[in-house]
């Protein structure tokens, strides 16, 4: 079969990271290696017209993977595409995970319900049984049965050290200004803004350090001096393993630089001295927020005093910190001020300021009303305007208005230029301090 792959974006230009889709790289990689014809599309960054890689592809089967964000975008996108070319379509990825019922009122023949990677060889080949279907006894995939869904959750969590190395010659290297890796399912932490345990649970399951380096040998052997960005939200789960990762690595002397994302309370000097020896170059943490109040509503299980000493953890050590910040949590205007105390104190070479948005599947949507958010205008077309840098005016809170909102984000950024720091908009990418913020045209790199 020919298989398409479709990664969703509405087109935010350059507020959006360009890394490739690991995730629907998995499933392109699994299909291919089933021997199927198999093409990514990333909206990101591809210029040719879809329609236009459909007429020269002909697939049989698409798959479209989208958040909440995109999914407007995808709703559209399936109307157009049914219109062009017959073909069987799925979708996969957090929103239609989380509402596979509407995605399939949408025109979906099949939604893939959470992890995709045990899911989509049987589901193609009870497609290519021309009728003979066998769906029912499929788990992970949702379809309709006359007027009636029919779904049966996976029994099984995906074992990720099963997985072959995602083969990169799929994606279209030249559009993407760093490789990036996964290596981690799952988190224990319960983070009320955040929606990612719906895709992938909570039982955290993490790929050997060993077979992590074999894939980063792959890498090098394929394209040499690479520079790698570890897409998981925290760079393994313990700090013993993190140890046993880098001089594993330090051993292999590959010519990498990498960028990690960790935990404010997972940094210590034994960790960013061996972190700095193994190449990595830059980490970023979630700080979220300087008030302690804050962070305690958020249920981040932090303090400012562990953010502080993390940034100074990893400036002492001469690793490069980037720290990421929400306006517009539960909490009072003074407390949204006391991130700029820490970001004076401290001094992380990044500050990414985000405006807060309650995402489907998180604790802040679910239970909305509970935290003095407001939900009940939000529209799937408004969702749209959603991400890191929202339109302020489309989300209403009992505990802060929208003109507060606009007037914390440009005192955060006349703030950060008083300490020295260079917008996004502004920077040439070597200064030692630089900011973003939603009322910038473009974000960081990575």
């Amino acid at each position: 079969m020919r298989v398409l792959f479709i990664n969703v974006s509405k087109e935010y230009g350059a507020r959006v990271y360009r890394e490739y889709p690991l995730g629907i790289g998995i499933l392109a990689t699994i299909v291919r290696c089933a021997g199927h014809s198999v093409k990514i599309y990333d909206m990101v960054v591809e210029k040719t017209p879809i329609v236009d890689i459909i007429s020269d592809f002909q697939p049989d089967l698409i798959g479209l993977s989208f958040t909440s964000i995109s999914a407007n975008t995808a709703y559209r996108l399936l109307e157009t595409l049914k219109s062009t070319v017959s073909a069987v379509f799925i979708a996969g990825g957090i929103h239609p995970t989380l509402y596979y019922e509407e995605a399939l009122s949408h025109g979906f023949d099949f939604v893939v319900v959470g992890e995709g990677e045990y899911v989509i060889l049987p589901l193609i080949n009870n497609v290519k049984k021309n009728g003979n279907y066998a769906f029912d006894q499929l788990e992970g995939v949702a379809y309709k049965n006359g007027d009636n869904v029919v779904y049966k959750p996976q029994a099984k969590l995906v074992d990720i050290n099963e997985l072959p190395f995602i083969d990169r010659s799929l994606f279209v290297m030249d559009n993407y200004p760093y490789h990036s890796i996964v290596s981690s399912r799952g988190c224990i932490y319960k983070c009320r803004f955040c929606s990612s345990k719906g895709l992938t649970g909570c039982k955290p399951r993490m790929s050997t350090p060993e077979k992590i380096i074999s894939e980063m040998e792959f890498l090098v052997n394929e394209y040499g001096k690479i520079n790698l960005y570890w897409a998981d939200d925290m760079f393994f789960h313990n700090h013993a393993t993190r140890i046993n990762f880098c001089n594993l690595l330090i051993q292999k002397r590959l010519p990498i630089q990498y960028i990690i994302q960790l935990r404010a309370d997972n940094i210590n000097n034994e960790l960013m001295a061996a972190l700095k020896q193994s190449g990595c170059i830059k980490v970023a943490i979630g700080a979220e927020s300087g008030s302690n109040e804050i962070l305690k509503t958020i249920r981040k299980d932090i303090n400012r005093e562990t953010i502080t000493n993390a940034i100074y953890c990893a400036k002492k050590n001469e690793v490069r910190i980037k720290t990421w910040w929400i306006v517009g949590l539960p909490g009072t205007y003074d407390q949204q001020m006391e991130s700029l105390e820490v970001i004076k104190l401290s001094r992380p070479n990044e500050a990414a300021i985000h405006t807060f948005v309650p995402l489907p599947g998180s604790e802040f949507w679910d239970n909305a009303d509970k935290y003095g958010i407001d939900i009940s205008n939000i529209s799937l077309q408004k969702l749209e305007t959603f991400g890191y840098y929202a339109n302020l005016d489309d989300i209403h809170f009992d505990y802060i208005s929208a003109k507060e909102l606009h007037t914390l984000i440009n005192t955060y950024e006349q703030e950060l230029v008083s300490y020295g720091y260079v917008s996004t908009d502004e920077s040439k990418g070597n200064e030692d301090y630089i900011y973003t913020s939603p009322n910038q045209k473009q974000t960081f790199e990575v």
